[in-house]
């Protein structure tokens, strides 16, 4: 990575920052993970946009700033309109209204499109957006809800006991109580389409 970042590879700037951001081969040192996903950000590399973004919105080494992490996703997705961590990364704001207005037509479309390329983490927030009657709407979909539930169960959860994961889990129990028997039946055929997507 640091040849690659010496060498002028934007890619490699990303997976260096990386490293020093979760502390990979290397003590966790937020200022250098910055200064090498701006090295990144100089070349035009999406990923590196992106976790500046990251940087931004989780309050690494910097105050959490929301607006500053969305102008960074929208540029992530300016140089490559098809980046998933950037796509859902922005639906999840907009469902959360977290920088911007709550939005979750917006979010359903970011989020399908993340969907779309497998992006693990947009699977799990399709949960609730699919499922929870925090997030009734058009998109309101149960038995897709718990299609995601199956299809997540099934690689193991995220790590972590957040409240979010935790109200993921609850809905998964609920769907799985609430759904008829042929609606469960539809909902497994639908996971076993994802899984064998894998």
């Amino acid at each position: 990575a640091r040849e690659g970042d010496a060498g002028g590879d934007g890619y490699a700037s990303a997976i260096l920052g990386d490293f020093h951001r979760t502390g990979v081969g290397t003590p966790v040192d937020y200022d250098l993970a910055r200064a090498a996903y701006q090295r990144g950000e100089a070349r035009d590399d999406a990923p590196s946009v992106h976790q500046l973004g990251e940087m931004a919105y989780l309050g690494l080494g910097e105050p959490q700033d929301y607006v500053r992490a969305l102008r960074y996703f929208e540029a992530a997705l300016a140089l490559d309109p098809g980046y998933a961590n950037s796509l859902y990364a922005i639906a999840y704001m907009k469902m959360h209204g977290e920088g911007l207005a709550r939005d979750i037509p917006g979010a359903t479309e970011m989020l399908e499109a993340a969907i779309e390329q497998g992006l693990f983490t947009a699977m799990v927030q399709g949960v609730e957006l699919f499922g929870s009657p925090a997030y009734q709407g058009a998109q309101t979909d149960p038995v897709r809800a718990q299609a995601h539930c199956l299809y997540v169960e099934s690689l193991g959860w995220p790590s972590g006991d957040g409240d979010e994961i935790v109200d993921h889990r609850a809905t998964c129990a609920r769907l799985a109580v609430e759904l008829s028997p042929e609606d469960q039946a539809r909902a497994a055929a639908m996971a076993a389409e994802l899984i064998g997507g894998e």
